[in-house]
């Protein structure tokens, strides 16, 4: 396949992305995942760092459900699709799959907030103390993502990001009115 169809991405197996049998690690399909959400976006005009820089909105993970259904192996060549399921106030519903050829992989419903702006929603609402920052809280729940992921795949084990994301919403829990 030359070219994938709207909403598909591929992506390349690389040794990287395998555990020590040469397996797709499960947690290589999560960025496989992420970057077919990304294109998805940005072939509909939303980059995240314009977004971020123009808007201070960033998207972050709330959940994420996934089915492993049969291994990728090295050297396979992926088609990463994404569709939108849902779209409500500051969240997007995705459904996504992964394939080699017409054999479908992974499958995953993932749910994704718009954190700036979820926030300041929030204090809108009157459900964040007027004192909170929004854009510093934004930014903490961006750092405990993205310092979690890399300190996850680093060790092979979700506990840093579950760690840093539970801190995170403790302190925005803190802030509630």
């Amino acid at each position: 396949m030359s070219h994938p169809p709207a909403g598909a991405l591929l992506v390349r197996v690389y040794y990287e992305d395998t555990d020590f049998s040469g397996r797709v690690y499960h947690a290589s399909y999560l960025r496989f995942l992420e970057r077919g959400r990304t294109e998805w976006l940005r072939e509909r005009g939303f980059a995240h760092r314009e977004l971020a820089e123009t808007s201070g909105v960033a998207f972050a993970v709330r959940s994420l459900q996934i089915e492993y259904l049969a291994a990728a192996l090295m050297d396979d060549l992926l088609r990463v699709e994404t569709s939108l399921a849902a779209a409500r106030g500051a969240s997007i519903e995705f459904r996504q799959r992964i394939l080699r050829g017409d054999s479908e992989l992974v499958t995953a419903a993932v749910l994704v907030a718009a954190i700036r702006d979820g926030l300041q929603v929030m204090q809108d609402r009157g459900e964040l103390r007027a004192d909170a920052d929004v854009s510093r809280l934004a930014c903490a729940q961006m750092a405990a993502v993205e310092g979690g992921l890399l300190l996850a795949k680093a060790q092979r084990d979700v506990a840093p990001l579950e760690a840093a994301l539970d801190t995170v919403i403790d302190h925005i829990a803190s802030l509630t009115a």
